[in-house]
């Protein structure tokens, strides 16, 4: 009896199993069925040609423009690598596909008559094969270029699904090499001949055994072999930690990434494992020095693009690594670019210095990015347009946001449908704060085609003490508040994340719930500037005393500005372009400008050909005269907010093309100093680890002690979904300052 129930477990137990690993290998199929999609939009948009896609699915369905990018670059590399390979070897040849899915290289490469004397090898698990022989013996196209398919010996065998002399479909578990080898043998594979293997996004899935297994057979049993992986790395940021926890949602863990996390160890991987010479590259790289300029501008065009961050931040996390078995074959030969390239490398930074807390007060928190904000008053701080969360679903926000820096606390408000005769609610715009205590609006657009024409002023009466809940919007599109029947007073129009309390009324202040806000459209003139969005703007004065708005860079509808700054005059609100000289900033978008004494001060940004910058120049304001700091340690970023204390510049966060997201960078701006900082001394580790400090705003709550607040933050991540930071955040540079400080007085008395 207990010999049977023994048995009768280890039966259940192995039942188990195989279910669970028949539910993994399914969704891992599933991959290769989304990705084909992908694939195929990207194609019929431009991007890419490849013409034999569409025979794999049944219909095309219209991704984003970011994943588009996402799949070009991945179908460009390998389209590189398989290129440089039939060129490299002439004769005959191979090419053999693991995890091949429904990939059509084969159909593209012969089509194009690249293909002379090579067999190309197509693997996968049986299921997926069997699909893709459907649908190759149904479409008279593909049928044509497969060849006559005879019976061969091969063809007895319950894996080999396609045998023509040129093309080969195998169903086989890559986890299982003996038998790869032995169908490989029946299917006349010379082991001896030059042999490209090549898998996309298909090792990672493996445990780090099995895929381990894969790569030292291959090396074992090819005398001329080149293996190219394409897969996922860098998975300990942000946005790795989310593209994590995406594939572990749909059931398709990355079971190697955490073992082999950065190119150093994916290199070192191979040759370990038998390979004598390895290249690797992150897309980014890729992109960047083998991609011509030509190509990335006519990419540009293809369709309205302003997802810069996620582009460079996807492809900072993928890469292609290349091992041979020959130095003289190596298929990056001709990789024009030195990984010592102040661009990919990078900086170091010092620990200890920098701390971070998280608020969460009664579960309110800001979730949003692309966003403006501004101070009311030294206590209480406006937020306007942005994406983020709203009746229950990821768009456009509509609201205003009120938060109390004191208490930490926030109140959202929603006003009716008459704020949409103007353009209020936008994303990447400016909002500055005048003298008199009015907001400006300057600049934003609502979506990368439609760009805002009008420049707002938003008029917060912080005195009133009107007696009643609610806020308003008239027929003149302005917000104010009422006591008539129209007043709108209930929880859907006023939103907190708590009920409404008298006690929350009186942290954020009895202005609050009596405030008259007023939206107006400034009627400009003069020399009114083009339309933009991700410039910047500061308010000064000069000698004269004059209240002026300055606004520099930014993008247009289809490129960067290349204008000079443009000045308004609020009194008058009239616009005059500048005239400057000096060493001036070439174009940029997602800079940043602060005011340091006389001087308008230019930080970071991304250029023409979309490239983080780590320039820094200094617009004399009353000269009108530009001077570039000498900044070669800063790292290039974008996308970050800088903020000026005493004489030190602070740039926080923001977006570059290394595997190290910037944290806090002071610029001493007398003399050009640098120190990077990370950021570090948090007890909620986790939390830090998914923040993404780009598309936020900051504010320096207190200048003396160096205490920061973010607010938002995020973006959409590839195809893994859209991240939105926890905000508000606190962030401490008091100590970052002072050994600064120390640092300069340490070389002052050293001169």
């Amino acid at each position: 009896m207990l010999n049977c129930q023994g048995k009768t477990r280890d039966m259940d137990e192995t039942t188990r199993h195989k279910t669970k690993k028949t539910r993994r290998e399914s969704a891992v199929q599933g991959t290769n069925d989304s990705s084909i999609v992908s694939k195929c939009s990207m194609a019929a948009t431009g991007y890419f040609q490849d013409d034999y896609l569409q025979y794999f699915i049944t219909k095309i369905t219209r991704r984003s423009p970011l994943i588009h990018r996402g799949y070009y670059i991945r179908a460009r590399t390998m389209d590189y690598i398989m290129k440089k390979f039939l060129e490299i070897h002439t004769g005959k040849r191979q090419i053999i596909s693991l995890g091949a899915g429904f990939d059509s290289t084969y159909f593209r490469l012969k089509h194009q008559n690249l293909l002379e004397e090579v067999t190309f090898c197509e693997i996968d698990f049986p299921d997926v094969v069997r699909r893709k022989k459907e649908t190759i013996m149904s479409q008279p196209p593909l049928l044509e270029l497969v060849g006559e398919i005879t019976h061969t010996e091969a063809m007895d065998s319950l894996l080999v699904e396609i045998d023509s002399a040129n093309y080969k479909l195998l169903g086989i578990d890559l986890g299982q090499p003996n038998t790869l080898e032995a169908v490989l043998k029946l299917c006349q594979i010379d082991f001896d001949c030059p042999t490209l293997l090549f898998s996309e996004c298909v090792l990672t899935y493996m445990t780090r055994r099995c895929s381990s297994a894969v790569i030292k057979w291959a090396a074992d049993t090819f005398a001329c072999g080149h293996f190219v992986i394409y897969e996922q790395i860098n998975p300990n940021d942000a946005f790795g930690i989310f593209m994590q926890k995406h594939f572990h949602r749909i059931g398709t863990p990355l079971k190697s990434i955490s073992h082999f996390p950065t190119l150093a160890s994916q290199k070192e991987r191979f040759l370990n494992l038998g390979w004598s010479h390895c290249s690797a590259m992150d897309m980014n790289q890729f992109y960047t020095n083998l991609v011509p300029i030509e190509e990335r501008q006519q990419i540009e065009m293809l369709e309205p693009f302003d997802e810069h961050e996620e582009f460079h931040l996807k492809c900072s996390h993928y890469f292609v690594l290349c091992a041979n078995m020959h130095t003289n074959h190596n298929l990056f030969s001709e990789l024009h670019f030195s990984l010592n390239n102040h661009a990919f490398m990078p900086v170091p930074m010092k620990l200890g210095f920098v701390s971070i807390k998280f608020w969460n007060p009664n579960n309110q928190t800001l979730r949003l990015f692309g966003h403006c904000s501004a101070e009311l008053d030294q206590r209480h701080i406006l937020i306007i347009g942005g994406f983020g969360e709203q009746d229950g679903k990821h768009q456009r926000l509509t609201n205003l946001a009120v938060m109390d820096t004191e208490m930490m606390e926030m109140v959202l408000i929603q006003p009716d449908d008459n704020t949409r005769q103007i353009e209020a609610y936008r994303m990447h715009a400016t909002l500055s704060k005048l003298q008199s205590g009015k907001l400006l609006l300057i600049g934003g657009r609502i979506s990368p085609v439609r760009l805002c024409t009008q420049v707002i002023q938003i008029d917060v009466n912080m005195d009133s003490q009107i007696s009643c809940d609610g806020m308003k919007i008239n027929e003149g599109a302005s917000m104010s508040n009422s006591c008539d029947d129209n007043t709108i007073s209930d929880e859907s129009n006023i939103r907190t994340n708590k009920p409404q309390s008298s006690e929350s009324t009186r942290k954020l202040g009895p202005w609050l719930d009596s405030s008259h806000v007023k939206f107006s459209v400034v009627h400009q003139s003069e020399d009114i500037p083009g339309l933009r969005w991700r410039h910047t703007a500061v308010v000064y004065q000069q000698s004269d005393g004059v209240e002026r708005v300055l606004i520099y860079g930014g993008r247009a509808q289809s490129s960067l500005i290349e204008e000079e700054p443009y000045v308004f005059e609020p009194h008058s609100n009239t616009w005059t372009q500048m005239c400057t000289g000096g060493e001036k900033p070439e174009p940029r978008h997602s800079h940043s400008a602060c005011v340091w004494k006389d001087h308008m001060v230019i930080a970071g940004g991304v250029n023409s050909d979309f490239q983080p910058l780590n320039s820094v120049h200094l617009l004399n304001l009353e000269k009108l005269q530009w001077t570039q700091l000498p900044t070669p340690t800063l790292s290039p970023r974008y996308s970050h907010t800088a903020h000026v204390v005493r004489d030190f510049l602070v740039l926080v966060g923001g977006v570059n093309m290394t595997h190290s997201p910037p944290g806090v960078a002071l610029v001493h701006l007398p003399s050009g100093a640098v120190t990077e900082f990370g950021l570090d001394d948090v007890k909620d580790q986790d939390q830090l680890k998914l923040l993404m400090l780009h598309k936020y705003t900051s504010h320096l709550l207190d200048p003396d002690d160096g205490k920061i607040l973010i607010l938002g933050g995020g973006g959409n991540c590839f195809s893994f979904g859209t991240h939105l930071n926890t905000t508000p955040v606190h962030l401490d540079i008091g100590q970052a300052i002072k050994y600064m400080q120390e640092l300069q007085l340490e070389n002052y008395a050293a001169a």
